[in-house]
Order: C-alpha cells, then structure tokens, then sequence
C-alpha cells in the first residue's frame, strides 16, 4: 500500500480549511487510489509530494502562531498602524508588529505556492493513473514465459510483458491466436508495443532465426480472444 495515507492527507485537508488554504478533496482522493495501483514509476513524484506536504505543515503551524502572537499583542491584519490623530499607535509595539505581520504576508505566499504545486503534482499522478487505465484496456496478451535461447527472448520479451500493439494492429484487430502467431513468425523488424514495469517500450522483432533452438519461445496468456494459454513454439 502507498503510505501517502489518505487519513493523514484528509486530516490536513480539514486543518487547511481552518485556515483557509484549501486543497482539493477530490484530488487527495485521486493521489491516494493512484499510488495504490502505481509502483516504480512514481515513487519519485509521490515522495516530492510527501516533501511538499510535509513543508506544508510546518508553515501552517508558523502561520498560526504568528497570528495568535499578533492577536496578543492587539493586533490583527488589516488594522491601521496610527491612531485616530494620524500619530503611531501607542498602545502597540510597531516595528515589532510590522516584523510580524511581513512574515505573516511571506508565510501566506509561501502557502498559496506550495498548494500549487501539490496540486499540480496530484494532477500529474492523475494524468498518469489514467493513461496507465488507457493502455490496461488495449492490452490483448501477456507473456506467461519465455524459453531460453528463444526468438522471443532473443528480441527482449520477458515474462509479464503485456502487449498491446504490433505493426499497426491493436487489440480490436486480434480475434484468434493464429494471426498473432503468424505475424511473430514472419516479422521483419516489426515494431511491438509492450507495457513493462507500468513503462511503455518499443520492441522491433525479428522472426525465427536459425541461430536459436527453441523457435519463438513464447507462451501467451490472450486476454481478449480467450483465457486459456496458447503456446507459440515450434511444432
């Protein structure tokens, strides 16, 4: 599980509303379901955005601060610094006062800056979240195993690897493994489209050649045309 923990993210989220800077609930929502089904290729934004939300937090509590000591002091943003007369106030220790409320306005701008780019940050693990559903759809064959000394290891398959396209030909136009089979067997450095690791690669085939023993190789698990495992091996 991401241990970017939705009840942690959602209990900041209310403290943000207390103090008026507010983040998308929904987006939270979005950053907590997509580290769940996301790995290796957002450990490096999901902890920016730990970084973030971390930052976060400790400029909330100084703001916070800082406002309560203003108040103790009988003051508050948006009073005038001069009195009725037009003279400094007396009852209020001025430079003090202006020290304060400066980093009151810096803390304010540091916030809005940084909820910017948690947000963004959140958009982008969204972006990602969905192209990965996109591609899961056109998915229509996994590698169940791949022979040693093999075509198909000899062009770079690997177990798991999921195809989604090769040539020009996608999900929609496989409805029986013989075509499949056929295109691997006389490929001439055709272009296959796979998903490894949540990453898309390009894989340019080659078929059978005579400097391997075990012909193709390959045992694929069809995820549209059927559920069983359909070898593609030499007779």
């Amino acid at each position: 599980l991401c241990s970017f923990d939705y009840q942690i993210i959602k209990k900041n989220l209310i403290l943000d509303k207390l103090q008026k800077y507010k983040l998308d609930c929904h987006l939270y929502y979005t950053m907590y379901m997509s580290c769940l089904k996301f790995s290796k290729m957002d450990e490096v934004a999901r902890e920016e955005l730990l970084k973030l939300d971390a930052e976060k937090k400790e400029k909330s509590m100084e703001l916070q601060r800082l406002n309560s000591e203003l108040q103790s002091r009988g003051f508050k943003l948006g009073d005038s610094y001069v009195d009725d007369n037009d003279y400094p106030r007396s009852d209020i220790d001025i430079p003090v006062v202006l020290n304060i409320v400066r980093r009151i306005r810096c803390l304010q701008t540091e916030l809005t800056e940084l909820n910017d780019k948690i947000s963004e940050g959140l958009n982008d693990i969204h972006r990602k979240f969905m192209t990965r559903c996109n591609s899961e759809t056109n998915v229509f064959a996994i590698v169940d195993e791949v022979l040693p000394n093999s075509t198909g290891e000899v062009m770079g398959l690997k177990k798991y690897d999921k195809l989604l396209s090769i040539g020009e030909l996608k999900v929609e136009d496989f409805e029986s493994c013989d075509k499949i089979i056929e295109l691997l067997r006389n490929a001439h450095n055709l272009k296959i489209v796979i998903e490894r690791d949540d990453q898309l690669l390009d894989l340019y085939f080659t078929g059978t050649g005579p400097e391997v023993d075990n012909d193709l190789g390959l045992m694929l698990q069809l995820v549209k045309c059927s559920p069983e495992t359909t070898p593609m091996e030499s007779p």
